[in-house]
């Protein structure tokens, strides 16, 4: 995904690889380095907020990005994360589509601004042990 490429800011400081994304779901892979890391040596919350928050932005982007270059300004609108185990090694963040690709379309097209649902799940990457869930509420507006 040409976005992920040359990166900047904080999806460059951040650093994830695109490992997939389709209309429906959208991969993440974060190997945080040092620099990224918490007292308990894995990355920190806000790391893997972050990782959440560009997974569910990969996934706009692929199954929404002809929205995008009409002018759709993509945002995160919200986003609630629940930590269930520590992730000191690298993690998968897959993001799913909650809603209906084509609601979101035509709510786009009538009003100028649609807002949907993602959940966001990160995997441990050796043994695809679930150790977090995301639930991000994305939207694309016309400015």
């Amino acid at each position: 995904m040409a976005v992920f490429a040359g990166a900047t800011g904080f999806l460059k400081t951040l650093g994830p690889t695109l490992v997939e994304a389709t209309a429906e779901t959208a991969s993440l892979r974060l190997d945080a380095g040092p620099e990224l890391h918490n007292h308990l040596g894995g990355p920190h919350a806000s790391a893997l907020f972050g990782l959440g928050e560009l997974t569910a932005f990969a996934l706009l982007l692929k199954a929404f990005g002809d929205l995008v270059q009409q002018g759709g300004v993509p945002v995160i609108k919200s986003g609630s994360i629940e930590f269930g185990a520590l992730v000191v090694e690298p993690v998968l963040a897959t993001a799913t589509l909650l809603d209906d690709a084509d609601g979101v379309r035509a709510r786009f097209a009538e009003r100028g601004s649609a807002s949907f649902d993602c959940e966001v799940v990160f995997r441990l990457e050796s043994s695809g042990a679930q150790t977090t869930v995301m639930r991000s509420r994305m939207s694309l507006k016309r400015f």
